[in-house]
Parts: C-alpha cells; structure tokens; sequence
C-alpha cells in the first residue's frame, strides 16, 4: 500500500518511514513546505509527522489536511496529532510537565481502532511540550490518555479515518509499535472500495 509521509524537518522522518516500511507500506516523502503538496493527488493516505513548533507554525499542513480529510486516512503522529487536534477544534496548550525523551503510561479507550487489542496500559515515547485539551465533536474520540490526564490519542471512523497519536510509536521506547502501525493497514484495507 503506497502512503505519504508528509515531514516536519524532524529527526524522527527516518524513523517513522521505517517503522512503516516494517508494516508493509511504500513510502513516498514530502516536506510539509514542499510547493507540490498544493496539487499532490489525493489518492494515498498520510502519516502528518512530528516537529518542532507549534501547528499554526505549518500553515501549509493545516492546510493540506483540510482538503485531505475528506478523501484518504490521516494518522498524526506528535505535530501531526496536534494538527489534526487543532482541526478537530482542540486547544493546543503547553504542558505543565514536558515530555522530553520519557515514556508515560497510555491507556487506551476499548472503542478504539489504532489501539485494539493493547493492553489497558502500556509504556510509549513522549517527545512533546505542547498538548491538546478540550472537548471534540460527536463523531471523534479521545482514544488515549496518559497517566497525568493528558490527551494521548483522538480518532474519528468517519470516512476514512483520522487518527492522532501524541506518543511516538515508532520508538524503541513505545510498547505496541508494530502492532499499532498493522491496525492501521487493516482498518484502512477494511475500507478499500467503500
């Protein structure tokens, strides 16, 4: 299955397309900032990686995941998270307690897709000082929290799908890696010609 990375200048890039590649996904590259994903056709789904900053910092993400949206799978990972968060109509706030290079405990919601069959708390990398708060529309859920309260994952199955995860699962750190990135491929083979 061929998907987009679409790449934040972050040292992790390498490590997210890798883990994806492990699942079985061909990787094409893009930076966030790159003029073609103006025009890019939208018939791959994208993995919105992580970054420095803030969402409002990558105007042209924002603005190529409203118009994705509606036509392929998201899934965010850390900036990715927080941009889709912000889409969702989330707050973006800095933590009272960054998470430079730690694990935190995430506990998943039973409903969701990205995280079924992990266990109720599992260990995942954190590499943030920004997080999302509020309240989401009905057709999303909050799919994870850590274990101070904070926002770990957002979903909506509408669609396509749309998926957001503050943690990073491709690290060594994060429990579940590989098996996040597969229940990904199969929600969205699950949904080829719908």
């Amino acid at each position: 299955m061929d998907i987009i990375l679409l790449d934040h200048y972050d040292s992790f890039s390498a490590n997210i397309q890798d883990w994806l590649e492990k699942v079985g996904f061909n990787v094409d590259v893009f930076a966030y900032d790159n003029p073609i994903i103006k025009t890019i056709p939208l018939d791959r789904h994208v993995v919105i990686g992580p970054g420095p900053k803030s969402p409002t910092d990558a105007v042209q993400s924002i603005e190529f995941c409203l118009r994705a949206r509606e036509k392929v799978s998201l899934l965010g990972i850390c900036l990715g998270h927080q941009i889709l968060s912000h889409i969702a109509g989330l707050s973006i706030t800095r933590c009272s307690n960054p998470h430079h290079g730690s694990t935190r405990t995430i506990t998943p919601h039973p409903d969701s897709i990205l995280l079924n069959g992990i266990k109720r708390d599992f260990k995942a990398a954190t590499y943030n000082s920004l997080h999302a708060v509020g309240s989401l529309p009905p057709d999303w859920m909050i799919s994870a929290f850590n274990e101070f309260g904070e926002i770990e994952g957002i979903e909506t199955h509408v669609k396509n799908g749309i998926f957001g995860l503050q943690f990073h699962p491709e690290s060594f750190l994060s429990e579940y890696g590989h098996e996040i990135g597969l229940n990904w491929w199969r929600f969205l083979k699950s949904r080829e010609g719908c």
